[in-house]
């Protein structure tokens, strides 16, 4: 058994990853660098040969699991595994993710798109919808997908072959969320584990606890609504918007947040309907109850003149997470960044080197140049941070792993000072486990 990550460097970026055993190659992922465009963004496709994939496993629809799937479907036509939710969540990401390309290298003089719309009726062709805790037992190998407690439809892969069990985490909660519950993981039991470390260099708070940082949350939207100011939480469309539409929505039940309109992007309204129509179906917190029928968000068109000219007391919840050049939040944000009674507030990761990452860093009062070709602003808003993350702690995950005792250990998906954290922890207390931490296009032995 052999392992090749595909991921151009070690990072959160286009994950990526081939497992071969016994004559036979699965991928798991196939997404796309949110921060980079054209060919700079895919994963090493190029590095690996043309031998057929038994399958490939998307495990969840955020652009960097999910992106370059048109192009792994058309090389490779095999079947694609999936949930049901992803299945329904999956073409909505991809044909945006069209549009975004065709956008910049329309008005921006980008890199020509990656593929078209059109490219996107094979990956559909190929979707392979499989339930939830059900193995099955394919000719020489078999299979099972369990809920990861990330986001709506997201799944840890099980794999056996040749008498080996693996488990690849992807991206993974072992803490509920206020939608999502916690992974289902009970019971398993493997030879290899391939792990996520999104975390891994962010220390844990000794009495973390996510209502306490809901809590800060809500101070803190309250206090800027108090100065008259605008309140704007850059999110995730799919994941990030729902659980906190959801958390804002029993705040404002309980007193705890003061009443005011929410705003949402067109985006994260139509993935919003795809939350609501698996409400009565997925195991999750609130069954049943609809979003948009309950909470009411208004939409925001990304195109608006509206994003440069917000409403003071209202909420704005607008994509991307991490401000990317051009979208809703960094539109928005680039216009109250000098307005002392206004405030951004960020909720989960944010890459060091995004538009968030970077004004996440930058002190009130400092200068900061959001992105390249974009002037210095002086930074005068109230700028905050809340762990209301969607990723294991690392203290969570490394127990998991601990209790688990694998053979191998394989580190994925996260920054190097996180996979150093995780090498470092894991070698420690599993001495007898081999911990990896992959060489991008290099193949890892595993036995």
């Amino acid at each position: 058994m052999r392992f090749l990550s595909l991921t151009r460097a070690k990072e959160i970026g286009a994950s990526c990853y081939i497992l071969e055993a016994a004559g036979r190659r699965w991928m798991f992922d196939s997404g796309l660098h949110p921060q980079l465009e054209g060919e700079e963004a895919l994963p090493l496709l190029t590095q690996v040969s043309d031998e057929p994939l038994e399958a490939v496993f998307l495990t969840h629809a955020h652009l960097d699991h999910l992106g370059a799937l048109p192009l792994v479907a058309k090389r490779w036509r095999c079947r694609v595994i999936m949930s049901a939710p992803t299945a329904m969540l999956a073409p909505v990401l991809l044909r945006n993710s069209v549009s975004i390309m065709e956008r910049s290298f329309e008005e921006n003089n980008g890199p020509a798109p990656l593929y078209r719309k059109k490219d996107l009726r094979l990956v559909e062709k190929y979707m392979d919808v499989q339930p939830l805790r059900v193995r099955v037992q394919e000719k020489g190998w078999a299979f099972e997908l369990r809920d990861a407690g990330h986001v709506l439809g997201s799944t840890s892969v099980l794999l056996e072959c040749a008498g080996r069990k693996v488990l690849y985490t992807s991206d993974i909660n072992l803490r509920d969320q206020t939608l999502m519950r916690v992974a289902d993981l009970q019971g398993v039991n493997v030879d290899v584990l391939i792990m996520e470390t999104t975390r891994g260099a962010t220390e844990d708070q000794a009495d973390f606890s996510r209502q306490r940082e809901l809590e800060k949350f809500a101070e803190a939207l309250n206090r800027t609504w108090d100065r008259g100011g605008v309140t704007l939480v850059p999110v995730f469309a799919l994941g990030k918007t729902q659980e906190l539409l959801m958390a804002c929505h029993l705040m404002m039940e309980s007193k705890m947040l003061k009443r005011v309109p929410i705003h949402i992007g067109m985006l994260s309204m139509v993935l919003t309907e795809i939350y609501d129509a698996c409400a009565s179906q997925c195991e999750r917190h609130f069954r049943g109850f609809r979003l948009l029928k309950e909470i009411r968000p208004q939409t925001l068109d990304g195109r608006s003149r509206d994003l440069e000219r917000p409403l003071t007391r209202h909420l704005y919840l607008l994509s991307s997470g991490m401000m990317t050049v051009g979208t809703s939040s960094f539109v928005m944000a680039r216009s109250i960044l000098q307005r002392e009674k206004d405030g951004i507030f960020f909720v989960g990761y944010c890459d060091p080197i995004s538009p968030a990452g970077i004004l996440k860093a930058t002190p009130r009062g400092g200068k900061a140049v959001l992105a390249e070709h974009e002037e210095e602003q002086q930074v005068n808003c109230e700028v905050g941070a809340f762990d209301l993350t969607a990723h294991a702690l690392r203290g969570d995950l490394l127990e998991f792993a601990v209790k688990l005792q694998p053979r191998f250990i394989v580190l994925v998906h996260g920054e190097v000072p996180a996979l150093e954290w995780f090498a470092r922890e894991l070698s420690q207390r599993l001495p007898n486990t081999k911990v990896i931490v992959p060489e991008p296009g290099q193949w890892v032995e595993l036995d």
